[in-house]
């Protein structure tokens, strides 16, 4: 049989919102614009017939013939916390949902997609059918009950004073019916749905919001590259800043309720890694240490121990990003390996070169580190290990070419996968199992640490907890807009950017140095605090200055005049 399109009686008013009709579920008579009805209500298009479907609220609900993801509140065993109010939620419309959002019934978007009506017989046409009415749920769902209910409340009494005072206002907005194509990115909404039903890296029976929404951003990027869709583009300049406004389906109103709904109705689980204590990191660098006067200089582990030290250590110190680590490059870490060593304070110079996230071009990127941290972390001890490896090697010299200091033998980048292992399965493990206190023994180590993410958590973690100042903590992660002109700054020389670093060397310094953890248990900031307060001093002296000039006298000027007096 096939789905007819035509249901109950075919007297429509003229108005939409008198318009009434039979419910397709339960047969009780439905009235506009509280019940849901379909914007072509009454219309007939092309050749098919006039739509005539209207339901209740409750009896317009998501259809079982597939089950899209619905996250729940849970605890950490996975249990759900089921909430009364929230048995029905996203499952089905609500009063006066059709006035606040555009709404086309399931088999008039099917003629629109398909062409033809829709048959219950055929599989096909049954999936279309329930993914269709997920899309329409989830547009409505794009608001909250609450704020549909509300809304529906003043529409009613804006209603009724209209007709009392007997005129037309903007309330009364014909519902016209939608063209027979799809010009509002609905079949890229039901595509969306469907691959949302996939199997995915997080849970095998669907995938995350995070992932099906990239379909959205490929289609705008597809339409955008279309030949009119890029001459139609308006584009506005504003000094050096400009934009440009281009009419794309992913960014209708329909979609955008959609994508909204759906991101509501799905949420974004989130799977961080989690921070690497300091403790933690201390204690694998013992290890590694101890490890390392056993193995043969020749041997293969020694090899890895002193690559994944290396990283450890550089990732940590300087709370870089695991895929910024790679970037270390092997001919300028030998080359400005005796640089610091010298310096009134002991640095380690990083060089970092290639391309970062969010900037044009190629880019050379010179960090510092302190020689060793008041933990203990050697960072110079290990970094002459490295280069002594390069050089053997036969890299690290002045004619070798560039290339990245963690690599094979053969000179080639190590992978990701491989030292993320070593960091799992050699090193996490054996800190959980001999210092439960440090890692519990119900922590899943491979699914919680990381070197992607864990390190620069750990490293900024540790310098909040230690009071650092938002000046030297964002001095030290935001490296590129310091050392370049909004990623514009061009590739310069590493002679050169040095020169740049030696003018805030404290405190970049300051960063890595203060990493303490003193017998009680607590960190030990004192020198940090010192500079901080005869900072405090010079200023105030300046300020002092100023106000005697001035001729002013306040308070604090003179307690503070008497303090400098005393020494």
């Amino acid at each position: 049989p096939i789905c007819v399109m035509s249901h109950g009686s075919s007297n429509v008013a003229a108005n939409s919102w008198e318009w009434q009709g039979t419910c397709n579920e339960c047969a009780k008579k439905t009235q506009a614009p509280r019940d849901v009805f379909c914007d072509n209500f009454g219309s007939s298009r092309g050749s098919f017939p006039a739509c005539l479907n209207t339901w209740c609220p409750g009896c317009y609900k998501d259809l079982t013939i597939l089950r899209f993801p619905k996250q729940l509140p849970e605890n950490d065993e996975g249990l759900v916390w089921r909430k009364k109010m929230d048995e029905e939620r996203f499952d089905l419309a609500r009063k006066g949902d059709t006035l606040f959002a555009p709404f086309q019934c399931d088999f008039c978007w099917f003629v629109n997609l398909k062409g033809r009506l829709c048959n219950s017989r055929q599989v096909e046409d049954r999936l279309c059918i329930a993914i269709i009415r997920r899309v329409n749920l989830d547009m409505f769902w794009s608001r909250e009950t609450s704020t549909i209910h509300g809304m529906y409340r003043i529409y009613e009494q804006a209603r009724r004073s209209s007709d009392v005072l007997g005129i037309r206002t903007s309330i009364h907005l014909q519902r016209k019916p939608w063209p027979l194509v799809d010009n509002v990115g609905f079949g890229d909404a039901m595509l969306l749905l469907w691959q949302s039903l996939q199997g995915g890296k997080t849970c095998a029976d669907f995938q995350q919001f995070e992932s099906i929404r990239k379909i959205r951003s490929l289609v705008t990027t597809m339409q955008q590259a279309r030949g009119r869709e890029t001459m139609d583009g308006v584009s506005f300049k504003d000094g050096t800043k400009s934009s440009t406004l281009f009419k794309t389906t992913s960014n209708s109103m329909l979609f955008s309720k959609f994508i909204k709904g759906c991101e509501k109705r799905m949420g974004r689980t989130i799977k961080q890694d989690a921070a690497l204590a300091l403790e933690v990191l201390v204690q694998i660098m013992r290890n590694l240490e101890k490890e390392l006067e056993e193995v043969d200089d020749q041997h293969k582990r020694h090899r890895d121990i002193v690559m994944l030290g290396n990283f450890l250590l550089i990732g940590f110190c300087d709370a870089l990003r695991g895929n910024e680590v790679f970037l270390v490059e092997s001919s300028s870490l030998c080359k400005y390996n005796e640089q610091g060593r010298p310096h009134k304070r002991p640095h380690v110079l990083v060089p970092l070169m290639g391309r970062f996230k969010g900037e044009t071009g190629e880019r050379n990127v010179l960090r510092v580190l302190v020689e060793v941290t008041k933990s203990g972390l050697e960072v110079r001890k290990w970094i002459d290990r490295m280069v002594k490896l390069l050089k053997g090697e036969g890299r690290g010299h002045i004619s070798s070419s560039p290339g990245p200091a963690f690599c094979n033998k053969d000179g080639s980048m190590l992978s990701y996968q491989y030292l993320n292992s070593l960091f799992h399965d050699e090193l996490l493990y054996k800190v959980q199992e001999a210092h439960p206190e440090l890692i519990l023994p119900e922590v899943e180590v491979a699914e919680v640490y990381n070197l992607y993410r864990s390190l620069r958590r750990g490293a900024t973690s540790r310098a909040s907890a230690l009071n650092y100042s938002e000046t030297v903590i964002n001095l030290n992660n935001r490296w590129r807009t310091t050392q370049s002109n909004k990623g514009k700054g061009g590739l310069k020389k590493m002679s050169q950017l040095y020169i740049d670093v030696c003018l805030v060397l404290d405190a970049l310094l300051d960063f890595s140095t203060y990493f303490e953890i003193s017998s009680e248990g607590q960190s030990d900031t004192t020198g940090l605090y010192e500079r901080s307060s005869k900072k405090r001093v010079r200023e105030m002296s300046t300020q002092i200055v100023r106000d005697a000039i001035r001729g002013a006298s306040h308070s604090e000027s003179k307690e503070m005049f008497d303090i400098l007096l005393r020494g």
